[in-house]
């Protein structure tokens, strides 16, 4: 009988009330930043696949793909699990491939620095022989060096959005859109650049 309000990682099913991003508008919005630099081997880390974020954001990059007609490359995707190291070692897979993509969307940011630090130990300069894209916006994107650009979540906004919406269902009346989605932005920082021949 505990009564709650889920906060971005819903399951998908139910009636349950939940708060979101526009996780899959979000991800089509960094492909279309990375494409609009020349960019047209993008690998992409998800998250944990068991989260209805993780499909969407896939979702995202793969309508950035068939948006200019460039195949789906299954070699190209990576299941991470929003976990830095999860980032490196994805990454460096994905780095390491005969033919490695030129930029990589991590489906966190957490995930994104380990992508950074897998393209620093293999000697990649970040912004100019790799691009890389984060999601969240978290205090550190600004701090790291190069800057990551990311994919900013209204974190606060969500948080007051899911109180309201707790506050009407403790009252005991019914929330009239259970399911509210609120839109991401794309902060664009240092991390990514125009694609280099190779």
């Amino acid at each position: 009988d505990l009564r709650y309000v889920i906060v971005d990682h819903h399951s998908g099913t139910g009636s349950e009330p939940s708060v979101t991003a526009t996780n899959r508008r979000g991800v089509h919005d960094a492909m279309r930043h990375l494409l609009a630099l020349g960019h047209r081997r993008i690998g992409f880390i998800t998250g944990r696949m068991d989260m209805v974020c993780a499909h969407d954001r896939l979702q995202g990059y793969r309508d950035g793909l068939a948006e200019v007609g460039i195949p789906f490359d299954s070699d190209l995707v990576r299941e991470g699990d929003f976990i830095q190291v999860s980032g490196f070692q994805q990454g460096r897979l994905l780095l390491q491939h005969p033919e490695p993509p030129t930029a990589i969307i991590a489906s966190n940011d957490v995930m994104a620095f380990g992508v950074m630090d897998a393209a620093k130990a293999a000697d990649l300069v970040i912004g100019r022989d790799i691009s890389i894209i984060g999601f969240d916006d978290i205090f550190m994107t600004s701090q790291v060096y190069p800057s990551l650009t990311t994919i900013r979540q209204p974190l606060a906004e969500m948080g007051e959005a899911a109180l309201e919406m707790l506050v009407t269902v403790l009252q005991g009346r019914k929330v009239l859109n259970p399911r509210r989605e609120l839109p991401t932005e794309l902060i664009i920082r240092q991390s990514t650049g125009p694609v280099r021949p190779r």
